[in-house]
């Protein structure tokens, strides 16, 4: 959204089913986190909308934020405590804008083309009263905008949103008739059938998905090379966050050849975690393939992780992908990064390093049990030994789950940081 369309909205001086104010947002706070999951989640289902951060609530008097808030505002850090609330992840995106003196902050939020949304998890926040607990919503709760409140979904809001899933099948169905009917004579059609799935006890019925079998497997490198041949059998079974983390705790272990490094960036970009070391094992022609692909499919639309390795990978091949991104992109996240990231990537190499490791903040922020640790990113990767180790050491408290939403971006940050000068020199 521009600018002047972000001031217009904060002088409306109401709430919509498309415009929401809030005060302040503190994104440490469980009870805020949740309040935001609703609302994103909640637009998502109806016809999107903004959310702007910095206005009184009913007098909706503009106070601003402060530049702490601001900071604490950004893209990577919220989709990351997002999504552990909302199935399938919401898209959105975060910027900052003026007026008047005052900053504020806007999240943007499209409607969503794959809703239903859904609470995967209860919305759960300390009470005022020591000990009691509080729930914004419950585990399953699917919330759409009713005038200017988040409201549980009715059953008319059910029929909409999937009429209008269907309705986008139909237009799909139609657009593939068109072409067939609109070929040219002796053109070749190829017709693929799409089985349906029902419960059986017929031993010789065919099996729809296959599954990783680990039972037999006792290393990390055989588990790999499983996951790599049930891959080419069936193209969707990509590994889950909790492998991928488990095997980026391992990396040093891993036997990687081309196939092998090009699985694992590609089920890392379709989770949206880092890709920079699986990237830096791969020549140059296998990457740009992997990341082209990446970003053409419309099952995954261009993400922030796969957009900052194009952009670290430089030249025409960047210079390309981030313009058509950002003239084409119907993600808003991914078309403003594009955009940011285009008006940059004749840079240097170092520089453009220096954009993606100091893009939110020139700290990061990891916890390990119950201590959480702050360090300069610059200090954290001053010794490529020392910031390996950290990175290790913090895949692996992700792979139990622990300190979850900091610990992840931490990684992502420390992961450009040491690998990205592997990819340099790739766009040749």
């Amino acid at each position: 959204m521009r600018i002047g369309e972000l001031r217009r909205q904060l002088r409306a001086k109401k709430e919509t089913r498309e415009l929401d104010y809030k005060e302040t947002l503190d994104v440490r706070s469980k009870e805020h986190q949740a309040g935001l999951a609703k609302d994103v989640a909640a637009m998502a289902n109806t016809v999107g909308g903004v959310i702007i951060v910095g206005v009184r609530d009913k007098t909706w008097e503009p106070l601003g934020v402060s530049s702490q808030i601001e900071a604490q505002l950004n893209p990577e850090d919220l989709d990351n405590k997002l999504s552990e609330y909302i199935d399938p992840r919401a898209e959105f995106d975060v910027s900052g804008f003026s007026q008047r003196g005052k900053r504020f902050v806007a999240i943007e939020v499209p409607k969503s083309a794959n809703a239903p949304h859904m609470m995967k998890k209860e919305g759960n926040f300390p009470g005022p009263t020591k000990g009691r607990t509080l729930s914004a919503f419950p585990r399953g709760a699917i919330f759409v905008r009713h005038g200017a409140k988040s409201a549980p979904a009715t059953r008319r809001d059910m029929e909409r949103i999937f009429g209008e899933r269907l309705e986008a099948e139909r237009r799909g169905w139609m657009e593939g008739v068109r072409r067939v009917s609109e070929a040219p004579v002796g053109s070749e059609v190829l017709v693929q059938q799409q089985l349906g799935v029902r419960v059986t006890s017929d031993p010789n019925a065919p099996e729809v998905r296959a599954v990783l079998d680990t039972s037999r497997i006792s290393t990390v490198d055989e588990e790999l090379t499983a996951a790599v041949k049930l891959w080419n059998t069936d193209q969707e079974a990509l590994l889950s966050e909790h492998q991928l983390y488990r095997f980026y705790a391992t990396r040093d272990n891993l036997s990687l050849d081309s196939e092998r490094a090009g699985f694992m960036l590609r089920s890392s970009l379709a989770h949206y975690l880092p890709g920079c070391y699986w990237a830096s094992r791969l020549d140059a022609q296998f990457l740009k393939h992997v990341l082209s692909d990446v970003v053409d499919a419309a099952a995954h639309p261009a993400d922030r992780e796969s957009l900052k390795i194009i952009f670290l990978v430089g030249g025409e091949f960047a210079r390309a992908h981030l313009s058509n991104v950002a003239a084409s992109s119907g993600h808003v996240g991914a078309k403003n990064l594009a955009t940011s990231l285009k008006a940059s990537y004749r840079k240097a190499f170092k520089d453009r390093l220096h954009t993606l490791t100091h893009q939110e903040s020139t700290k990061i922020r990891f916890r390990f049990g119950n201590k959480d640790t702050v360090v300069g990113i610059t200090a954290a990767l001053a010794k490529k030994a020392a910031a390996q180790q950290l990175a290790t050491r913090i895949a692996n408290e992700l792979a139990t789950g622990a300190a979850r939403d900091m610990n992840k971006a931490a990684l992502k940050r420390l992961d450009i940081g040491i690998y990205a000068r592997d990819i340099k020199g790739k766009s040749r």
